[in-house]
């Protein structure tokens, strides 16, 4: 299918299963900081086509399904964060070394955005831990105005920072895969926004760091951001 400039690939592949069906559906070809918020927006109206469009064409067929249509929403958050890692590292790798370091008067630079996100995947791959292992975690907060200038991100190499938030998003992907499905209702208390689950919070993490890749993507290509 194409929309606007994305083209994807829809497929839909039907494999036996003990009690029934499984129907697995794979939405490809999302590259680039937006066409990734698009497919997690798609995701959404593909959870409600399988969740309770599907259930109704079935029964309409004179078919009662044997278990509930389910939308696996783990599997989509998990592949969302997962891919977030070579679209950062594609997006720096596509920024001149010159244009790392331009910046309005009080703003940060592209390289002073780049090592937030990275910090941020830092502070954010131990609270999934803290929530996943301990439940009722308090997650601690930071102030990232505050890291960028106490630790001098004006200053610090670009490659190995993309290196380590590449390896940070490898590993915590392998590690949310093979969580038990209930962690994922773990909840902890994060210091500043209060109660948060541990699906909820690694929503909210990618958000985050997808938002400062737009942020990226339109001082690259010299779009002006909003004020």
């Amino acid at each position: 299918m194409a929309g606007g400039h994305i083209d994807s690939v829809v497929s839909f592949t039907l494999e036996p299963v003990a009690d029934g069906t499984r129907l697995v559906l794979e939405h490809k070809g999302f590259s680039g900081v937006g066409a990734v918020m698009v497919s997690a927006l798609l995701g959404k109206g593909w959870q409600g086509m399988v969740e309770e469009r599907l259930p109704a064409v079935l029964r309409g067929q004179g078919s009662t399904p044997a278990a509930e249509c389910r939308f696996d929403r783990t599997a989509a958050v998990i592949e969302r964060y997962a891919d977030g890692a070579i679209m950062f590292a594609d997006l720096l790798k596509s920024v001149s070394p010159p244009d790392r370091d331009r910046a309005a008067e009080g703003e940060w630079s592209i390289r002073q955005t780049a090592l937030h996100i990275v910090d941020a995947e830092l502070v954010g791959a131990v609270r999934m831990r803290m929530l996943a292992a301990q439940p009722g975690a308090m997650l601690a907060a930071y102030h990232g105005e505050v890291w960028g200038r106490e630790l001098h991100y004006s200053e610090l190499p670009l490659e190995p920072a993309i290196e380590l938030f590449m390896r940070l998003r490898e590993t915590t992907a392998y590690m949310l895969r093979r969580l038990d499905p209930a962690a994922w209702s773990n909840r902890g208390r994060h210091e500043e926004s209060g109660e948060v689950t541990l699906e909820a919070y690694v929503v909210a993490h990618c958000e985050h760091a997808e938002a400062h890749m737009e942020e990226i993507a339109n001082r690259r290509q010299g779009v002006p951001l909003p004020a």
